[in-house]
């Protein structure tokens, strides 16, 4: 049976990620975050390197406002999911689905003036609670289109009341975009501690020594973890990973390729367009593209396979 979807401002946003289970929910963080903004902080931007789990984070943000959050989630290999007539389409129909309950109706009525109002009408509520202003992946855009991040902070209310703004990325960096006057802050990551890393593998082994080890190897990046956590799924033995794991921690990836069949020639090719495409692609598209008549078994087989 299926479940009826709870409709919020999450559900609404377009660009909104999936999450792969375990999640692991980082309350600490969210309420330190929720600190910054109850003082005169306006603006803070959450940094740490690739796979820390910067994405995550905000989702789990966001979802703890539901009705609150605009989120704009930019993947820099897809122009499209950070164009931003795209992007303002987007953030349009997110506050008009706070303001309103329902999505917009006419997307061909946005523009800047429409953008413009929908804050002016949105403002208000703020006196009862704040609203925030989510991006991510912004500072990932190629440098060959610095008119795009500008374009992009342009469409945030910065400077008004009631709003706060929650961006990923490197503040040294972004804070030449951001409008002078506006009280920003950095927030560097943490890395999962060790009862994170217990949590997120438990369910794999109750050996805590072993998973001490793995987080000391993999200094307790979320994203290596997920490759560890691929890799135990896979088959791999815990004994066999931990053989692997001091020496050939930079390999982390390749060690997970050694379950896919390389001779299996329709795997291969969808596996190559799933990695290579700047486009996103339902399994009605990899159909057509593929002519493969067994796509959905395949498709199930590369879920099992990407599930951390």
């Amino acid at each position: 049976m299926n479940k009826e979807v709870v409709m919020d401002v999450t559900t609404v946003c377009r660009s909104f990620p999936q999450i792969s289970s375990p999640q692991i929910q980082r309350e600490n963080i969210l309420e330190t975050i929720d600190t910054t903004f109850d003082g005169d902080t306006q603006l803070l931007v959450i940094e740490g390197r690739e796979g820390i789990g910067k994405t995550t984070l905000l989702t789990q943000f966001a979802k703890r406002y539901p009705n609150q959050t605009f989120s704009l989630f930019i993947t820099p290999t897809s122009r499209g999911t950070y164009d931003p007539h795209f992007l303002m389409l987007d953030l349009c129909n997110q506050i008009y689905w706070a303001l309103h309950q329902e999505e917009l109706r006419d997307p061909n009525q946005i523009d800047d003036g429409f953008l413009r109002m929908s804050i002016f009408h949105l403002q208000p509520r703020t006196r009862q609670k704040p609203y925030y202003f989510l991006i991510d992946g912004l500072e990932d855009i190629l440098e060959e289109e610095p008119h795009t991040r500008e374009a992009i902070l342009e469409m945030l209310p910065f400077g008004r009341t009631g709003f706060r703004f929650l961006l990923s990325g490197d503040l040294h960096h972004l804070s030449s975009l951001v409008p002078k006057g506006i009280q920003a802050k950095s927030f560097p990551l943490a890395t999962f501690t060790l009862d994170e890393t217990i949590k997120y593998l438990g369910d794999l082994t109750d050996d805590q020594e072993a998973m001490e080890e793995i987080r000391r190897t993999c200094k307790g990046i979320p994203g290596l973890l997920a490759s560890v956590r691929r890799i135990m799924h896979s088959g791999t033995t815990l004994q066999q990973l931990l053989g692997d794991l001091p020496s050939k921690l930079p390999q982390l990836f390749e060690i997970e390729w050694r379950t896919i069949n390389a001779n299996d020639e329709h795997l291969c090719l969808l596996l190559a367009i799933l990695a290579h495409s700047l486009e996103k692609h339902t399994i009605k598209d990899l159909v057509r593209i593929t002519q493969i008549p067994e796509i959905n078994e395949f498709v199930r087989s590369f879920r099992t396979w990407v599930s951390s």
